[in-house]
Order: C-alpha cells, then structure tokens, then sequence
C-alpha cells in the first residue's frame, strides 16, 4: 500500500530486474517527494538508466511494486525528437486533448480546433521566446543544435502535463555556456512551477547539478540509498591541461587558437617525428549550409595526442567526419603520409589506417561485445565479463567503453579520430580512457565540448 503522505510523488520497493540472468536491480526502494531535485549517481553498468526505464513505464521489472502520485515525463541519453518537425511543433504536438485529435469534432466544429491550434501555436512561440529560441522555432528537429533538442526535449515533456520528470544526462555533450543555461533553466523550472527532477549525469558534470540537487540516490551493487547533497561522488581533476603536459616531450604543448573560439593543443610524444597528417586551408559544409567557414590547418605527427575544444555548434563532428572521407571538402587539402587525400574515398582513408570513432552509433547492436570486437580486428577479449551481451543492452558507459576500446585496440589503425570519448563516464570509467590514451602509441585527436574535462 502507498505512504499516507500529501508530498509523496512517486514510491517503490524491492524493484528487481535481471538481464541474462545479470542482476542489475536487486530490490531497490525509494521515495521521491515534490520539489525534490535528485542526482542518480552510480558507476557505468549499475542500472541507472534501467532504473530510470523502470520508473517511467518503459520497461517492465522481474519484482517489486510501484505507486505513482503525479504525471511523470522523461528525456533519454540520446534526445528524441521528431526529425522532420520543427521545434515549435515538436512542443505543440505534446498538448494533451487537442480538440482537433478527434476527427468528428475536427471536421463538425472546425472552427474550434483552428481556433485551439492558434492558441497553442501562441503559447508554443512564448515558450521559446522565453528559451531564447524564438529565432530557431522553425528548425527541424534533424537540425537543431545538441542544446537546443535538449531544451525542446525537456519543454515537450512539461507541455505533455509532467509534473516530476526524469533526465537522463542532459547535460551530456553541452559546453560551459549551455550548461549553465540548462541549470539555471532547470533551477527556475522547480522554484517556480514546483516541478520535481530525478537527473542521471556522468561523474564530471555532478558539480554542476549540485548547484540544484537537494538528494542523492547512489545505485551500487543493485541496491538503492539515499542522502544529502555532500554525498556525492568526486568528480576527480580531470583536468585536460595537466594530462597533456604529463604526456608531452620535455612538458611543452602547441597551442593553436582557431576560428569561431576552438582551440587545438597537441602533445608531442616522440623527438623528431615524421608528419602523417596535414589540413591546409580547409573549410568545411554540411550540403549548401557552411559549418567551418574561415580556413583552418594544422599538422600533426607520429605518436602525437591532440585535443580540439570547441563550442558546440563549431562544427567538431563535421571536421572529423570530413577527414574521415564521410563528407566532401568545401575548400582545402587533406594528407595522409604525405599522399592527398582530399577527394579519395573513405575506404581508401581506412586502408591507409585513418579510423574515425564517433561519439554515438559505433556498435553492431544485435551482435555481441565479442563479435563486435572482432569486426575491429580485436582478437583479444574487451569487456570480458560482458563478451556474450548484445551490445544494444549495454549501458551508455559500457557502450562508449567497447567502441572506444575496439577503434583504439584496432591493429590496422594508425591515425585515431576520437568524438567525445569522455562524454558518459563515470570517474573509474574516464581514468581508464587517459590511461589508454595515454598508452597508445598512435596518433590521435580527441574532441571535447569547450569546458569539458576541468578546461573552463
């Protein structure tokens, strides 16, 4: 039976959920009251997303029980939009009881459902005024910005009536700027409309949803508990810098400032190493839209460990995938080895060792972490305890994990472009990437969102 209390929005106990005779949830009880802001924290794998999935109706637990006081919404690690809607009509379209979605009243009292649907077309519009996106309202869902889709995401789940709603990592992929845009909006969403948030992040954005958080739940080993902000895990240095500098011949980095505020810094690792790859003069475009607009070149040598921060929205993604071959070259030149590339195909580019991992979409999700590894050319076990698991069952963090260490465990590989490889981590987690990075001895560029990783 339900707790006698008036604040009590949503409460479980003993929620169990096994996968492959894997107990992820091991009787797990809770209690989450409004106005509460809860950050979930656990390590990769603990179950935080099943947690999540099991509480938002999305998947169906082996045990336990569950009582639900107040209409509950959700947004998902990857956000998800209607592609081909705009923003405005991906809010619109989540009113509840549109007149117009019954067909006899939308065709006997057609004037009334125009009349709703202007209404809600104006409401629509003043809430992405508010948002600052009254000039992006148009936009398709396929083209918004990660930030963007983000906000539309969470506003759309309001729109729908939630009155407690679930974010998984939203803040994920944002730089500095937006992150503080999405807390503050967060913050103004509970102090004003008594909204009340359960948020899942990776260790190194915990700082910043303490600035909001009034609990923490720690999933670990299967169980639940429950405490007070200063509970929390540390999210450790990370700071990019340093870690660059440790690896760097005699400490001394190249820094390189490019265009529209992005900033290359490159580690050298060996003394007079030959140049493999050269960008000169190149400009970068997603069909007719311009995405890197002014020329940009850099050189980067054998055993190099390069970073590029870049606000989101300058176009990192773009860059790699036109190096990769995945999109054509507006304007400049591209060399592999000395040899130029710029208008072979992306086979040709995997041939001669360039291999791209971006930051979502890797894996074969219906094979194994085994044979996935194999398709990479890896002989030796990665993530042995989960080597039979289909990769689509793997938390985000296990999944980054396998494709990270799939493209760099490659033994065909000898130029690495890695998008985001730090994006869903937990703390163990990303020390585990630096360390590998740090390990291999190929030639690698990193993305990071500017402000990700301590580099604020």
């Amino acid at each position: 039976m339900p707790t006698n209390d008036t604040d009590l929005v949503l409460e479980a106990k003993g929620l169990k959920k096994s996968f492959g005779g894997n107990a992820v949830l091991k009787g797990v009880d809770l209690a989450l009251r409004r106005g509460e802001v809860v950050l979930l924290q656990g390590a990769n794998g603990s179950g935080k997303t099943t947690l999540l999935n099991i509480l938002t109706g999305n998947l169906k637990p082996d045990g336990g029980s569950m009582h639900r006081h107040e209409p509950l919404g959700r947004t998902w690690q990857d956000v998800r939009l209607f592609a081909t809607q705009t923003l405005a009509d991906n809010i619109a379209m989540a009113k509840p009881k549109q007149f117009g979605e019954e067909p006899l009243k939308a065709v006997f009292a057609a004037w009334k459902s125009r009349s709703e649907e202007r209404l809600n077309e104006a409401e629509t519009a003043e809430i992405l005024k508010r948002m600052g996106l009254a000039e992006r309202a148009a936009v398709p869902g396929a083209d918004a910005k990660i930030a963007e889709a983000k906000f539309a995401a969470m506003v759309r789940a309001l729109r729908a009536g939630a009155k407690v709603l679930f974010l998984d990592e939203p803040l994920a992929g944002l730089d500095h700027a937006e992150i503080d845009a999405v807390i503050e909006t967060l913050r103004t969403l509970v102090k004003e409309h008594g909204l009340t948030l359960v948020i899942i992040e990776h260790a190194l954005n915990i700082p910043k949803v303490l600035r909001i958080a009034t609990t923490i739940w720690t999933l670990k080993n299967g169980l639940l508990t429950a405490g007070a902000p200063d509970t929390a895990d540390e999210a450790g240095d990370g700071e990019l810098h340093s870690w660059l500098e440790s690896l760097a011949i005699d400490g001394a980095l190249d820094e390189i400032d490019l265009p529209g505020g992005a900033h290359l810094t490159i580690a050298a690792r060996r003394k007079d190493a030959p140049a493999v790859f050269e960008l000169t003069g190149c400009k970068v475009s997603r069909g007719a839209r311009p995405v890197i607009a002014e020329p940009i070149s850099f050189i980067l040598k054998e055993g190099d460990l390069a970073v590029l921060e870049a606000p989101n929205g300058w176009g990192k993604s773009t860059l790699l995938e036109t190096i990769a071959g995945l999109i054509p070259t507006a304007e400049g030149r591209i060399t592999l080895f000395g040899a130029d590339v710029t208008a072979i195909p992306v086979w040709k580019r995997a041939h001669m060792g360039l291999r791209l991992n971006r930051a979502a979409g890797n894996l074969f999700t219906q094979a194994t972490v085994r044979e996935n590894a194999r398709l990479n050319h890896v002989a030796e076990p990665l993530l042995p305890n989960l080597a039979d698991r289909k990769a689509g069952t793997l938390s985000g963090g296990e999944s980054r994990r396998l494709s990270f260490e799939a493209v760099l465990n490659n033994p065909e590989a000898k130029i690495l472009m890695l998008d985001e490889p730090f994006q869903a981590l937990d703390i163990t987690e990303s020390a585990r990437v630096r360390r590998s990075l740090s390990n291999c001895n190929k030639t690698i560029l990193v993305t990071v969102p500017k402000g990700e990783e301590g580099n604020e």
